[in-house]
């Protein structure tokens, strides 16, 4: 059952400071929220929940020699052997810890391992690759496999009495026989074959490009194949089979993987397992040949996964629910293998061409159904599957992770961070123990996934944007019992937290019911750091798991900002001018904000330039535009005020307000004087001349005979309207002798008109 404890930070943090906006609530509570400035023996899952990582050990590290890890694989009596890089060596590491050279086979990497009996089979890549018997009492090596073709044997498994072996160059599918025969059964266009499970009658293959994996029929003649999945990504970097057959697929592209962003969103939680119970016994799939009490297999003891080199890097996994192979003898001299292979295959129409897509584990379960059960943030480089206590998958990325794959709930998270940069094997002991192998440096850690006793968790800064009080702090979680969660905050007002600029840590807040004072000073960032603290001594292990945590500022009310003050003159108080009136109106445009996000209102006001007292026309006006009639005005240049407050959102004691002035704001609706207007005969027309005045410019001055429609601009006696006093001298010729009405208009620029008519005869 879930219960929910709630930490509470009261107002101790800056008692000067009274209410001034409304408190702002920070919740993290998606893996995205819970990316961590630094952490260490957590987990964040997917599903946005924090719990105890799993403790490790480290084995072997500090190796001469030794470059890189890239196969393990585990004898019933707890001895690990290791298959390395750089100069192909075979470690062995008793169960005391005592690690020792096993066998040399001068290459540039063992791939992959597999015990059989009392040798160990290893496949290399580089020099001289091949497969090779190593005796795990004396070191003695048997070759048992090369190619003049082969380049690297990227994995082998066993299929019954046969030795299945996955190869690089020319993508191509060995069988080895007992009796040394080699065969080659299967070969893709694709030249590269990365990854081999066998399970009962089949063999799965992964290709390094293309990322396909096929499924091979080792019962029927011909070895038929077919297609089961086509993943976005390029290369198939693992597989592995849990114990009901179904079959897991890590895909990546190793050198330009695109990463897969954490979940940003809090879609809740599954109800119930996503996996399927386990079937009855009569529909088990094919168990091992010796008789078990647990209907399952033992887990594999194979490795499951090396890095990329060359044009791959390899990984072997033994299949899980293989009938049990029957011990081969071993090869009393090396075997050619058959040049000509019994089955050609070539995928068409790919949706894809593993181009893009960036980490994924795909589910392909006995029917054929594809799903992708887990994005991976990292590129993948091994993947290895357990059943205890929870059926996982555990998948080795760069960046020094082993990440959980939680099959009950599709839930991902970093199970365990190791300092190496690189996880590039992974396997599992008969009793149930992960093997890590890492690069850069070579160690080999263990983990019996077992939580760590304690863990914390530091967050990134949270950003206030200002200097805020930091109220309260509310932590959801369930804590069984022997466990518990506390929670202590830090302030500053430099983005990154450093002892120097950031106040003292504050003391721990025990996550339990009731609220606690906190003291911490004022700052813009804060930052929360979790402490988790187990019970691994109970079986099985008592784990808290944080689920969501809250926090509450509240910065100081700061002023509104009133950006602009634009006046634009209309002849229409809704809109801009159509040209069509005189400009009566003028309309005002505000623009202000508030950095607390509160409701402004706002006071306007007008006043004659150059002083006089201010005059309010708009009260608490709630949009940022209006509209100044300016008829109840006189004639005059004005400047206009408006005052910005955002006291509805604040107590009357704590508002804030801006001003601003207008430029200045011309006011005239009086028409322009005709000071002057004449007309004189000439010949065959008339003479016009004006003269006119306006306390502002003169815009246009035009006539209209009587008789037409369309008036006539008059140009201005000096070529240009610009002025406050214009006149003007036009000759109107082409008239028809009689009487003519002439109407002159003068228009100012505030769309003023004043008209006179003038009586014309022109003589015959």
């Amino acid at each position: 059952m879930k219960r929910t404890f709630r930490a509470a930070v009261l107002g101790l943090l800056m008692p000067a400071m009274a209410l001034a906006v409304a408190p702002v609530t920070t919740t993290h509570t998606t893996e995205a929220d819970f990316t961590a400035s630094e952490s260490d023996g957590v987990v964040v899952w997917s599903l946005g929940e924090i719990s105890l990582g799993a403790a490790t050990r480290t084995i072997l590290a500090d190796q001469a020699g030794v470059d890189a890890v890239t196969a393990v694989a585990s004898a019933a009596d707890g001895t690990l052997y290791v298959g390395t890089a750089a100069e192909g060596r075979i470690l062995r590491i008793a169960p005391d810890g005592t690690a020792a050279a096993l066998a040399d086979l001068d290459c540039a990497m063992i791939t992959d391992l597999v015990l059989d009996g009392p040798r160990l089979l290893a496949a290399t890549a580089g020099g001289p690759a091949g497969v090779y018997a190593v005796d795990v009492g004396s070191g003695a090596v048997t070759e048992l496999f090369t190619h003049a073709d082969v380049s690297a044997v990227w994995d082998i498994a066993l299929a019954g009495r046969r030795l299945l072996a996955a190869t690089g160059s020319g993508g191509t599918l060995f069988a080895i026989d007992p009796d040394g025969r080699a065969e080659a059964i299967f070969t893709v266009d694709q030249k590269v074959l990365r990854r081999l499970v066998t399970t009962g009658q089949a063999a799965f293959v992964g290709t390094g490009e293309g990322g396909l994996v096929y499924h091979i029929d080792l019962a029927r003649p011909g070895y038929p194949s077919r297609v089961v999945l086509d993943a976005d990504e390029a290369e198939v970097v693992s597989l592995v089979v849990d114990w009901a057959g179904t079959l897991y697929a890590a895909a990546t592209n190793v050198t330009t993987a695109t990463p897969n962003p954490p979940a940003a969103t809090d879609g809740g939680r599954p109800v119930g397992d996503t996996q399927a119970a386990p079937p009855p016994a009569a529909t088990a799939p094919a168990q091992r040949d010796e008789p078990r009490d647990d209907p399952r297999p033992a887990p594999t003891t194979q490795p499951a996964g090396q890095p990329a080199a060359g044009d791959d890097g390899g990984e072997g996994e033994q299949g899980q629910d293989d009938p049990a192979p029957q011990q081969q003898q071993p090869a009393v001299q090396p075997v050619q293998a058959a040049s000509a292979p019994s089955v050609t295959a070539t995928a068409r129409g790919r949706r894809s061409g593993g181009d893009g897509g960036g980490n994924t584990v795909y589910r392909i379960a006995r029917s054929g159904l594809v799903d992708a059960v887990a994005k991976i943030p990292e590129t993948i480089l091994s993947m290895a599957y357990v059943d205890q206590p929870t059926p996982e998958l555990l998948v080795g990325v760069d960046g020094g992770r082993v990440r959980a794959v939680d099959l009950m709930t599709a839930s991902t998270g970093a199970l365990a961070e190791i300092d190496p940069s690189k996880v590039t094997a992974l396997a599992v002991t008969a009793d149930g123990v992960v093997v890590a192998g890492t690069t850069a440096p070579a160690t080999v850690l263990t983990t019996t996934m077992a939580p760590t006793a304690q863990g914390t968790f530091v967050s990134r800064p949270i950003d206030a944007g200002q200097i805020a009080r930091w109220g309260s702090v509310s932590i959801v979680a369930d804590l069984p019992a022997g466990t518990g969660a506390t929670v202590a905050v830090r302030t500053g007002n430099v983005a990154e937290p450093h002892e120097r600029t950031w106040s003292d840590w504050s003391a721990e807040l025990p996550a339990t019911m009731g609220w606690t004072a906190l003291e911490v000073p004022a700052g813009r960032f804060a930052q929360y750091r979790l402490t988790l603290t187990g019970k691994a001594a109970i079986v099985p292990a008592a784990v808290p798991i944080v689920d969501s945590i809250s926090l509450v500022h509240q910065v100081g009310n700061l002023a509104p900002q009133i950006d602009a003050l634009t006046v634009e003159a209309s002849d229409n108080p809704q809109k801009a001018s159509t040209g069509a009136e005189p400009l009566r109106y003028r309309l005002v445009a505000i623009q202000a904000g508030d950095p607390n996000g509160d409701t402004l209102r706002y006071d306007l006001y007008y006043r004659p330039r150059g002083g006089g007292v201010w005059i309010r026309w708009e009260k608490d006006l709630e949009a940022p535009k209006t509209a100044w009639d300016t008829r109840g005005v006189a004639d005059g240049a004005y400047e206009l005020r408006v005052v910005a407050t955002d006291a509805p959102s604040n107590p009357p004691a704590t508002a804030q307000r801006d001003e601003r002035l207008s430029r200045a704001v011309i006011v005239d609706n009086t028409p322009p004087r005709i000071d002057a207007a004449d007309v004189t005969a000439v010949a065959n027309g008339v003479r016009l001349t004006g003269s006119f005045a306006d306390a502002n410019r003169i815009a246009s001055v035009r006539y209209l005979l009587s008789g037409e429609d369309v008036p006539v601009v008059a140009a201005a006696a000096d070529g240009i309207y610009d002025s406050p006093g214009e006149s003007i001298d036009v000759v109107i010729g082409d008239l028809e002798p009689g009487a003519h009405a002439l109407t002159l208009e003068v228009r100012d620029e505030f769309g003023n008109t004043a008209h006179r008519t003038l009586d014309v005869s022109v003589q015959r």
